[in-house]
């Protein structure tokens, strides 16, 4: 039961906070004086979770270092989720991931040169809805870019001498 005072004009103002969805009642009364009479109303409101949008974006392609960002985003403010849990499933393979802040940064096991499909599932709460990424989204996984330098360590080798070469 909350409570207020009316203001010098007769109205007034409460807040109510709801946390959790559904739906509410909503009752106002006024005990009367002896001028004005008691009088009471009610009303339901009913408080709905909020959607939300699970964005992917795709950070880098190389083997052993494929990474997402996901960025689950509250559609009714436009402002980052910042904690919950979201689903990543690769080639129908599932990993749970806490989401850490504004956006959250996700290494994926790809190890070889070969296509994986991905999808993000924000799994909601008790203030938000799920939601996903959509379609799967298909990354090529590239192989990794080597670079090999041999070194000779001596210019003149004589006969029956050991040759020793160094790589970087």
């Amino acid at each position: 039961i909350l409570s207020n005072q009316t203001d010098s004009t007769g109205g007034y103002t409460v807040y109510f906070m709801p946390t959790a969805n559904g739906t509410y009642a909503l009752n106002a009364s006024y005990k009367g004086n002896a001028s004005v009479e008691a009088i009471s109303t009610q009303t339901e409101i009913t408080i709905n979770k909020i959607d939300t949008t699970t964005i992917l974006q795709l950070l880098n392609t190389t083997a052993g270092n494929v990474t997402i960002n996901v960025t689950v985003m509250d559609n009714e403010y436009n402002i980052p989720v910042e904690s919950g849990i979201f689903n990543v499933t690769v080639n129908n393979i599932n990993q749970t991931v806490n989401i850490t802040g504004s956006s959250t940064i996700v290494k994926l096991t790809a190890d070889t040169n070969n296509t994986i499909d991905v999808t993000v599932s924000y799994l909601g709460d008790e203030k938000y809805n799920p939601s996903n990424s959509g379609e799967a989204t298909s990354i090529d996984v590239e192989k990794q870019d080597v670079n090999l330098v041999l070194e000779v360590l001596r210019e003149s080798i004589p006969i029956n001498t050991p040759v020793y070469l160094r790589g970087t």
